[in-house]
């Protein structure tokens, strides 16, 4: 058993709190946010899942907290006795794609004040858990050492969780990076995930290369995802009788091809492709190394967030002016309610430009985020969002529909949509969540479809 603090109880870190504690450790989960602490220590579905959304991960923090390996603190105070803290916090971008370490070096300010206050002084070994650039272990040592702390290691351990599946992930994790400086270090991280280190994704180097490691990977599946929207995916929007689903099972069939990203969206979201793509130019610019298949990526991803939009003008002629509009999906993929880099904050504005009447917006697990995000409190133009609780309420007196985000219960809204709309209807399906059978029957019923790698088909008028 290691006596573990997590620094930072968001998606992350309240995710490897609990697996981890399941795992044996003792874990005390430190967040400045009392708010939050108080939520999770709760041990309430509803009140965790405020905060994060992560199948199963409720579950697992309540029975964690009734084990008592697991709690939640926002003294500081209470990390004094830890052998092995891991931060797993915010490293946003700058306006210029520089990671914003100040949320990171704030944090270790504060736990380093409280750790010289230690009667003894037994070893500690700090870990990066969050992305951070490349040598960021070394300068927190630095930093750490100059605030007169001794006997310490900084060791990196960068995250490899998809959000949607971040718990299950978790557990059968496919990969462990660790990346420290000495003995001691690899011994307690060893100790720390004891059930990984026979497996042979479990990998020790040193910090620099395994904080790079998880750059290189983030961009080569964020190009993978790009890859399929802009060629089989622009295939089939140009060619009308070449079917994307047919296309792709012809294609993965070469098994030098991967099958990982090729689902279409518009556009990749979450909290780390564009970051850590940004993340990644401004490091490798600041090197003198050239960057430009990167930033192409990167630029191609953001025009497919909203293009869909330029697609039905130029396509379906339509003129969004004075419509109203059903958003069904605000969280930039299903099973989660993050909503950060999704592709609804840059259609919103965009339909809000155009002049649409009404966003009739619904989302099963985000609605609540999408109501702070889109407060007319903040801008008035959001006060044309009006936010509801199903499907249908969505739909009601709508023009156009647009599928946002892939949650599975929007495969089975045709009866949805005839029993609920008038035509002329627009269909924008931005994440080919609708069968094809159910296309058919839709546009025999005079409704239009829009689709992301496929062409536009009007609707039949009878």
């Amino acid at each position: 058993m290691v006596k573990i603090g997590v620094v930072g109880t968001g998606f992350v870190g309240l995710t490897h709190a609990a697996v981890t504690a399941m795992y044996g450790h003792n874990i005390i989960g430190y967040d400045s946010n009392i708010t939050k602490v108080e939520a999770f220590n709760s041990g309430e579905k509803f009140s965790i899942e405020k905060y994060v959304s992560e199948k199963n991960l409720a579950e697992i923090v309540k029975k964690q907290l009734d084990t008592k390996r697991l709690s939640f603190s926002s003294s500081p105070e209470s990390l004094i006795d830890r052998e092995l803290l891991f931060l797993c916090l915010p490293t946003p971008y700058k306006s210029n794609g520089e990671s914003d370490l100040s949320y990171f070096f704030q944090a270790a300010d504060t736990i380093a004040s409280v750790l010289l206050k230690r009667d003894n002084q037994d070893f500690i070994l700090f870990v990066d858990k969050s992305t951070v650039p490349i040598g960021t272990a070394r300068k927190l040592s630095n930093y750490l050492t100059s605030k007169g702390l001794t006997n310490f290691d900084v060791a990196s351990n960068p995250e490899f969780l998809p959000e949607g599946d971040a718990v299950n992930s978790a557990i059968h994790s496919h990969k462990v990076v660790v990346g420290a400086n000495c003995s001691e270090s690899f011994k307690l991280l060893r100790r720390s995930y004891s059930n990984f280190v026979d497996n042979p994704g479990y990998i020790e180097t040193n910090p620099e290369t395994a904080e790079a490691i998880k750059y290189a990977s983030n961009g080569l599946l964020f190009s993978q995802i790009v890859a399929w929207l802009s060629i089989a995916g622009k295939i089939g929007e140009a060619f009308p009788e070449a079917d994307f689903d047919v296309m792709k099972k012809g294609i993965i069939a070469d098994k030098r091809i991967a099958e990982w990203g090729s689902y279409l969206s518009a556009g990749a979201g979450g909290s780390c492709f564009r970051k850590d793509a940004l993340s990644t130019i401004f490091q490798l610019k600041s090197k003198g190394v050239e960057s430009s298949y990167l930033e192409l990526i990167n630029n191609i991803n953001e025009h497919q967030k909203y293009y869909l939009i330029e697609r039905a003008e130029n396509e379906a002629a339509y003129n969004f002016n004075m419509k109203n509009i059903a958003l069904l999906g605000t969280a930039f993929k299903q099973g989660t309610n993050d909503m950060r880099e999704s592709n609804v904050l840059e259609v919103v504005p965009r339909l809000l430009m155009r002049g649409v009447e009404e966003i009739r917006v619904y989302d099963p697990l985000a609605l609540d985020e999408a109501k702070r995000i889109f407060d007319s409190n903040k801008n008035q133009n959001y006060s044309r969002l009006s936010f509801h609780n199903n499907v249908k309420d969505a739909l009601m007196g709508t023009d156009v529909m647009y599928i946002a985000t892939d949650h599975q219960e929007f495969r089975s809204i045709g009866d949805a949509i005839l029993s609920t709309t008038k035509n002329p209807y627009l269909i924008i399906d931005g994440r080919r969540m609708i069968s094809s059978d159910s296309v058919d029957d839709l546009i025999s019923n005079g409704k239009s479809y829009l689709p992301i790698g496929g062409t536009f088909r009007q609707g039949l008028i009878k």
